[in-house]
């Protein structure tokens, strides 16, 4: 997702420690009438329930930082979580209770499996919704109160069929799982890379962490792929991996994955001696951004490892930009700070790169700009942002190397418009 300044990566950082063995997030500040209070909405339990731990773990890195900073007008920040479950039914009801009673400043999430669903409730929100899943049917919405730190399916599904036309991986395979969030970027990175002379030549739709899924390997391996696109949760790619390597798989055969991927969860359940060998991702990844060294020691602080959670580094900051868009406003009511949003995180304004200085900035009638830690946090009309994208590998620490960096005008350029929505 980042990289440090003179080109020290985060995840080259994250590379030489090892994997915390505690990933628990400081609990937040009990909501009280000085306090803002930021709402986690996201997937607890479900088939992608390792999401909104990992979205946690981003907010409470921003919320600590803030708070170490004097907070925002006088009051400290905290954080409350509400579960969707990955599906609309149970989503719908639990976003109108989190708005109604526990009445946060602002939201952040959800995510592509159920985003889509919440429409309706952000079209009529006056709470800003900043929203983490990169479904492309968000890519023009128009409400006032949506933003999204996320890039768009459109934007990753790209990214990765640019990545494989680029080393020469002219034959892929898909094997996604059928999760909401995965088909939605199926379709784009399939529409990219085949109209670059890319060829599919098998498709594996897999269903959710199944006890095996050896029918479906056997038949991506009688396809002979240069290359298999795969997006799958931690539980569903522990098995998926660890039939990979009973089987034989040819060694040759790369395996591209998603920002799904870019998990220590991930690491965990494939294990070292697959995770190390020809297995990539792409998520977003901000290059020699200074925020990228800020928020790397708060992570630290806060959670107690230096392998970013999925997520974490949008969550971050969406919090950031809500708190500097409050202190621009002069005021920690949605209706008012919303529209301050754009004018803390786009240009023309002086480069910031953390809540501190850009409070600093603004108290001194400073327009700023701030440039974050996933991107450059510069909002289209839509309130959608871009990349640029990184591709990564794991060390056997469970690390993060980045091995590629793919900017936001070559990406641009590759998509073909039109082919997917």
């Amino acid at each position: 997702m980042t990289s440090l300044r003179h080109r020290v990566s985060l995840v080259a950082a994250a590379a030489s420690v090892l994997l915390a063995s505690s990933l628990a997030v400081v609990p937040a500040l009990a909501a009280g009438p000085g306090t803002i209070t930021v709402g986690v909405f996201g997937d607890f339990t479900g088939s992608e329930s390792f999401l909104g731990p990992d979205l946690t773990k981003g907010v409470a890195t921003a919320v600590a930082a803030v708070n170490a900073s004097g907070g925002v007008l006088g009051k400290k920040l905290t954080y409350v979580t509400a579960d969707d479950a990955g599906d609309p039914v149970d989503a719908i009801p639990a976003l109108r209770k989190l708005l109604s009673v526990n009445q946060p400043n602002f939201v952040v999430g959800p995510f592509s499996d159920i985003e889509t669903a919440m429409v309706p409730i952000i079209k009529a929100s006056t709470v800003p919704i900043i929203v983490q899943g990169g479904s492309t049917q968000l890519d023009k919405i128009t409400a006032p109160y949506f933003w999204r730190t996320n890039t768009s399916d459109d934007q990753e599904g790209s990214a990765d069929a640019y990545w494989a036309i680029h080393n020469h991986w002219l034959r892929a395979a898909f094997a996604y799982t059928t999760a909401a969030g995965a088909s939605t970027l199926m379709d784009p990175t399939r529409a990219a890379y085949e109209a670059h002379g890319g060829k599919v030549v098998v498709t594996e739709n897999l269903v959710p962490d199944q006890s095996s899924y050896r029918s479906q390997i056997l038949q991506i391996m009688a396809a002979h792929p240069q290359v298999v696109f795969f997006q799958q949760d931690p539980q569903t790619a522990g098995t998926f991996f660890s039939e990979v390597a009973q089987l034989g798989f040819d060694s040759k055969t790369e395996w591209l994955g998603t920002d799904v991927e870019f998990s220590s969860d991930v690491f965990k359940a494939i294990g070292p001696t697959v995770a190390t060998t020809n297995f990539q991702f792409t998520n977003n990844s901000l290059e020699s951004s200074p925020a990228s060294r800020y928020f790397q020691a708060w992570y630290q602080k806060v959670n107690h490892s230096s392998t970013p959670a999925l997520a974490a580094p949008q969550g971050y900051d969406a919090v950031v930009v809500a708190a500097l868009a409050m202190v621009a406003a002069h005021s920690t009511q949605g209706a008012v700070f919303n529209k301050y949003i754009l004018k803390v995180a786009n240009p023309p304004g002086r480069p910031v790169y953390s809540f501190a200085q850009g409070a600093a900035l603004l108290k001194k009638g400073i327009k700023i700009n701030y440039s974050g830690v996933s991107s450059t946090v510069d909002f289209n009309k839509y309130h959608n942002v871009v990349g640029p994208f990184g591709v990564y590998k794991f060390n056997k620490m469970g690390g993060f190397i980045q091995v590629g960096q793919i900017s936001s005008q070559a990406n641009a350029k590759f998509f073909t418009p039109g082919t997917v929505h």
